[in-house]
Formats: C-alpha cells, structure tokens, sequence
C-alpha cells in the first residue's frame, strides 16, 4: 500500500538545511536526519539514538560502536543497551533500519561502518548520508546488495524515503 507524504514538508526540510551552513556531523543528525524522519511520520519513541551495538572479531568480543540511529518496531529499545545475550537477542529481532550521519563531504566509498552496524543488529536496511549524498542498502543474510547512491533533492529524496520510510 502506497502511503502519500507532504512533499511541501520535504521540501522544506531540505530547503532549510541547505540554507544552514553545515560543519558537523551531528548537525547533519540534528538538521536533517531527525527532521526527514520525523516528517516521513518515524516518531522518536522507536528511534534509538547512539545506541550501542555488539560485535565480534572471530571469538572475541569488540568494543561496543555506538550507531547514530537505530530504528526499531518496539520503543522498549531503551532497555536492551547492556551487553548481555538477551538484549542482544531482542535488538536482532526488533531492529529494522540503521542510518550513519558523516560530515559534510566525507561519505567513504563503501558503507563499512553502517554495514557492520546492520551485520551485527540484523536491521533490514542501513543508510548513510552526508546531508549532500545518500547511499542506502537493503540487506539479506548473506550479502549486502547496494540499492542506490545518489544526491539528495526532492525530486530523488521524495522516492527514496518512500523505499525506506513506507
């Protein structure tokens, strides 16, 4: 079922932010990312902020990476922090889309970061931006399959939320 969005409230967004003169990351988490999602309709109450994720090095443990956003299907995310099997169990059932904020102009070539986020919470999708470029990934268990790389404009923004956002 196709879900209408109010492209004059994208629009917006994007217009707003690149009227913003954008040095940081986390401006590119505050300006852009929350408000996209929060217009797209993704309330805070699912969205797990620096939220820490749990890997392994063969069969070591890693030290926990914090993911700049997590969205989930449950908003009790706030419980499941801590590094035991349980937790770790419910993220990977819970976890539905990861989204990595870069400064402006420095998106990698590749979504190492956002992908190991993803690996290790079992998310659905990861997405990476910079407030200038986007690269988004829907992800199997077996591989990562890249879905698009391209800027943002409402044009390209409006279809690509509606991919990730439905």
């Amino acid at each position: 079922m196709y879900k209408a969005y109010d492209k004059a409230a994208i629009q917006s967004v994007i217009d707003e932010y690149r009227l913003s003169d954008i040095q940081s990351e986390s401006e590119v988490r505050s300006k852009f990312i929350v408000r996209l999602s929060e217009v797209l309709g993704y309330s805070s109450q699912f969205r797990g902020e620096e939220f820490p994720v749990y890997g392994y090095g063969g069969r070591e443990p890693l030290r926990a990476k914090d993911v700049d956003f997590i969205f989930f299907n449950d908003k009790s995310f706030g419980s499941y922090r801590e590094n035991t099997q349980k937790n770790k169990a419910w993220v990977r059932e819970h976890s539905l889309l990861v989204i990595e904020a870069k400064k402006p102009g420095e998106m990698p070539e590749d979504l190492g970061q956002a992908q190991f986020y993803t690996m290790w919470t079992k998310a659905v999708a990861c997405i990476e931006t910079d407030g200038e470029d986007f690269k988004g990934y829907f992800v199997n268990p077996i591989s990562s399959e890249k879905l698009m790389n391209c800027p943002i404009n409402l044009k390209y923004g409006t279809f690509l939320m509606r991919m990730f956002f439905p």
